[in-house]
């Protein structure tokens, strides 16, 4: 009898060609997931680098004011800013009534300096805050123009400057 099991009768797994190759995937497999690897740590670095220079606010998704874009802002300036805005695109106030809500949000509440600050670089348009106020009470309807203009001005309320509740009554019609 012969013997049947000569090197060339091993199964393709146990053969050195095949261990070889295996042996060079594997190698190249873990040289590239190396390179990958460290690109992806470099990658971290430089956008960590880049957020830590770059304003929060200055996404293409967003259009803030001109005013969170420098680099000389302070956060609860920035971050004041960004509530202005975003309480402006809500609802119709006046510049104290503006400075009350950030001075006072629950939880949120700004410095009365970052608040001021953000009121003064904030895109408003004052009168336009009060006609708009304006057409909301009369929406509600039963004001004359004196009621309107004293409900505009109103400290514990809108707190609008005379001339701006004037403005807005000249505005809504009464």
């Amino acid at each position: 009898m012969s013997d049947t099991s000569s090197p060339d009768q091993r199964p393709w797994y146990k053969k050195k060609r095949f261990l070889f190759a295996l042996l060079l995937v594997v190698i190249v497999l873990v040289v590239w997931l190396a390179v990958i690897g460290g690109d992806e740590e470099e990658q971290k670095k430089e956008d960590a680098e880049t957020a830590a220079t770059a304003s929060p606010t200055a996404s293409p998704e967003t259009t803030r004011s001109d005013a969170t874009a420098s680099p000389s802002l302070t956060p609860g300036q920035r971050e004041a800013i960004d509530a202005a805005e975003d309480y402006l695109a809500l609802t119709a106030v006046s510049r104290t009534g503006l400075i009350r809500h950030l001075a006072t949000l629950k939880g949120d509440s700004f410095s009365e300096a970052d608040a001021m600050y953000a009121v003064d670089h904030v895109d408003a348009d004052w009168n336009a805050e009060a006609v708009q106020a304006a057409e909301g009470y009369m929406e509600q309807g039963g004001l004359d123009r004196e009621s309107l203009i004293d409900q505009l001005t109103a400290p514990s309320g809108d707190a609008f400057t005379k001339a701006q509740a004037e403005y807005a009554a000249d505005k809504v019609g009464i």
